[in-house]
């Protein structure tokens, strides 16, 4: 049988083409014969520089060599408006027996299951403080429902219990959980710890990094920034430079660009704690890296952070702050009484598990055959 794969790019090296990539790997052992759809071209070699040994499809589609768009806004639409125009040519023209678009966004469109990674950009116009995402999360908004009753998604996964409950508020979408794929085994536990605080994401607009020099600026430890970029995270990373003179923590916040897969890990499994910024994140693969890897993790209390990972138990697998003021505090405390940074990292770690890929997979592959079953009638 043969299972079609959709995502609007996997280079750009997230936690949601994590999710797509063990998606193709559950499949693939499964037996399922995996066509991936996406618009531009695959780096293979970059995604395992970033990801180390990863699955690939059987066959590969795609309009582009690569995203022509620099602008962040601009590619956006672009992606948007072409990933719309591929569902709709697979839809029609595909002979796969399954449809699986993992890219979370088109959630009233064709596919047969559609997982959410994150808050849908039709709905960042609730909460994004910029106005031009506004717009474009309005109109995108507009554009979706003209289709939403008849092309409905069959399926609804979602990555947390947070984000079940934003969709189910705002459009009354019906959804299932499903956590994301965390490959705890790959980090290290047995290194040697640092007064290091490190915070690991994209370069990306609306990830709060400028956070990290305003916590830094009440404190003496070292942090360090860790995180993938492209063309798009140059106005980012200039802004969060500008904020690291403002505050004056050039001595001890730094930025790690485009590290390798074994770079990260051994800049993790050296660090004490993990601050983590975004308040709207909508789970947070890169906290239960650092929570197998012996970290502490530090979140907004908000979000999949907060809800889904640390299960709302202040203390019990991490801590939790609802401004800079308070996470410096917190993260002086640990710094300054390691008894109890160990006993938080040792339940943490154990935490971790939960996420495990083979949870994951094996999940996915009971709705992709749920599927296949109401298909055939069964």
């Amino acid at each position: 049988m043969k299972i079609t794969v959709m995502h609007p790019s996997l280079n750009r090296a997230g936690g949601a083409e994590n999710v797509c990539l063990h998606v193709i790997n559950a499949l693939s052992r499964a037996g399922y014969k995996i066509k991936l759809v996406t618009i531009d071209k695959t780096d293979w070699q970059f995604l395992e520089r970033v990801y180390g040994k990863v699955a690939m499809p059987h066959e590969q589609w795609y309009i582009l060599e690569r995203m022509p768009i620099r602008n962040i806004y601009h590619q956006a639409v672009f992606s948007f408006s072409f990933f719309l125009s591929e569902m709709a040519y697979v839809k029609l023209k595909s002979e796969s027996d399954v449809i699986f678009n993992t890219s979370g966004e088109f959630i009233d469109l064709m596919a047969d299951i559609c997982y959410i990674n994150a808050i849908p950009l039709r709905l960042m116009r609730l909460s994004h403080s910029n106005m031009l995402w506004r717009l474009i999360s309005t109109a995108y908004d507009c554009c979706l429902k003209v289709f939403s009753k008849p092309l409905r998604s069959n399926i609804l996964i979602v990555n947390s219990t947070f984000t079940r409950k934003i969709l189910q508020q705002s459009l009354g979408c019906k959804s299932i959980v499903i956590y994301p794929p965390v490959d705890v085994k790959k980090f290290d536990t047995s290194s040697s710890r640092e007064d290091l605080i490190v915070t690991v994401c994209r370069f990306r607009q609306g990830k709060q990094l400028e956070k990290v020099p305003r916590i830094a600026r009440a404190l003496k430890f070292k942090f360090l920034i860790v995180g993938i970029a492209d063309e798009a995270s140059e106005s980012t990373i200039r802004f969060l430079r500008q904020e690291i003179n403002k505050f004056d923590v050039k001595d001890r916040v730094e930025l790690i660009i485009n590290p390798s897969f074994k770079e990260l890990v051994n800049i993790v499994s050296s660090a004490k704690l993990f601050l983590h910024t975004q308040d709207t994140e909508s789970f947070g693969i890169s906290i239960v890296e650092a929570m197998a890897a012996g970290c502490v993790p530090v979140v907004p209390r908000c979000g999949g952070p907060w809800f889904d990972i640390l299960d709302r138990k202040q203390g019990a697998y991490g801590f939790s702050y609802s401004s800079v003021e308070e996470a410096a505090e917190i993260i002086n405390r640990l710094l300054e009484d390691d008894g109890l940074r160990e006993t938080v990292a040792e339940r943490a770690r154990k935490r971790a598990l939960v996420f495990d890929p083979s949870v994951f997979e094996r999940k996915i592959l009971k709705v992709v055959n749920e599927v296949l079953r109401s298909k055939s009638g069964k």
